[in-house]
């Protein structure tokens, strides 16, 4: 036999894949799901159940946390309201007490307890109407 010429052959290229599937949430997609049944029978209805208590706690959470909101609004609210009370109860006193001092002859020291008051009051009231813009 003859020699014949070997023709030379192109090196062979070898392509590799990898392949990844992402998901969010704690339910994978069918095909999973299906295969995961497969292999540990039960697998589904253990996901699904697993699922479902992350939903429930996670409702819990947020309504916990609404209701907490709505708790502290209605305490911050019931401290404004106390404090305005006082501050209405203290500048009444003074302001009477001022026009019992200007009845009996103190009339400076008297207009100066009442213009003190109402300047305090009048204060208080915009520096309050200014944080609110701020």
């Amino acid at each position: 036999m003859k020699n014949s010429p070997q023709k030379k052959q192109p090196p062979q290229t070898i392509r590799r894949t990898t392949q990844g599937i992402i998901y969010h949430g704690p339910v994978p997609p069918p095909a999973i799901m299906e295969r995961l049944e497969q292999i540990v029978p039960g697998a589904a209805d253990r996901i699904i159940a697993m699922a479902e208590k992350d939903q429930t706690a996670s409702h819990e959470a947020a309504q916990h946390a609404h209701e907490r909101a709505a708790q502290i609004e209605a305490d911050e609210h019931r401290e404004n309201m106390t404090a305005l009370w006082m501050a209405f109860t203290i500048c009444f006193i003074f302001s009477i007490g001022g026009v019992a001092l200007v009845l009996h002859g103190f009339e400076k020291i008297g207009a100066a307890l009442i213009c003190t008051t109402l300047l305090g009051v009048v204060s208080s009231f915009l520096s309050r109407k200014k944080r609110h813009r701020d």
